[in-house]
């Protein structure tokens, strides 16, 4: 059958015959020539064209990155030191003593303010987010907003039963509900009873659960206080976490404290006390937001 329709194919064999003939005598008597423009032909020919979908990952990696819009930036306070700011060593529990380092200024000098009022940076901070604060005259309410939040906590607190931990060379951070000036006791212990005994009053309904003592006529601080003799203030003041209670100073100060601080003794002449629910432990390893100063 494949000889017939080869017949049927070419009806002039003796012609076909002589194409071929010719041919074959064209191809071998310049083969050399032929064949090798043939593959040098092939060989300088471009490679073939890869399909679109092999490139598809790879464009739309380079391309995403390329436009993918940058992240939002972080919403600080202004002005904001928060570099600076964020470098410093408090509020973390376990930190090494930062008293001696170069004091760094807060992110904003509202949240300064706060702390001045005796707020931790931490709750300053959420504080004047929560009211919005864009000026120095927002602190008030930020303040007023800190004090009213936890009011209904804050009296479960005074009314559980709740027991006195005393601490030699240490002072405590913490909002004053009683200035030491105008507030005296004969010990440390009698403080600890009028820190236990204090009354919640509004707008806040603090439970005092902190108390700093000072057991001599001067009580060296890096803060401003009040003028003349010290002898038996009793400062009571309240934390969010007494049992983890934020710790302006404690111990005995570092050659680099006393250097910082000219008139510094050698060690911490405040004595201090928290007031917690019964049975529970006391951790006194977090520096607060003024161990820096």
């Amino acid at each position: 059958m494949q000889a017939q329709a080869a017949a049927r194919s070419c009806r002039r064999p003796w012609l076909c015959f002589l194409s071929g003939s010719l041919l074959l005598v064209i191809l071998v008597a310049g083969g050399g020539p032929v064949l090798s423009a043939i593959k040098v032909s092939t060989a300088d020919a471009p490679p073939r064209r890869r399909a679109a979908a092999e490139y598809k990952l790879i464009h739309h990696s380079t391309s995403a990155a390329a436009t993918r819009p940058p992240p939002p930036p972080t919403p600080t306070l202004a002005p904001s030191n928060r570099t600076l700011a964020d470098r410093r060593a408090v509020d973390g529990r376990g930190a090494a003593d930062p008293g001696g380092a170069r004091r760094v200024e807060e992110r904003s000098p509202w949240v300064q303010a706060m702390i001045e009022a005796g707020f931790s940076r931490a709750q300053a901070e959420v504080a004047l987010q929560a009211v919005g604060a864009k000026g120095a005259a927002d602190v008030a309410r930020a303040i007023e907003w800190s004090l009213k939040k936890d009011a209904e906590r804050n009296k479960l607190e005074a009314a559980v039963p709740r027991e006195i931990h005393t601490f030699d060379k240490m002072d405590f951070d913490g909002y004053a509900l009683m200035w030491g000036d105008k507030h005296r006791t004969r010990t440390l212990e009698e403080c600890g009873t009028r820190c236990l005994s204090w009354k919640p009053q509004p707008p806040a309904y603090y439970a005092c659960n902190i108390f700093v003592f000072c057991p001599m006529a001067k009580c060296f601080a890096p803060a401003a206080l009040p003028p003349g003799s010290m002898t038996g203030q009793c400062w009571l003041k309240h934390q969010e976490d007494p049992n983890n209670p934020q710790v302006n100073m404690k111990g005995d100060y570092s050659a680099a404290y006393i250097k910082r601080h000219a008139g510094a003794p050698a060690s911490v002449q405040w004595q201090a006390g928290v007031v917690v629910r019964n049975g529970s432990s006391v951790d006194t390893s977090t520096w607060s937001s003024r161990a820096n100063w």
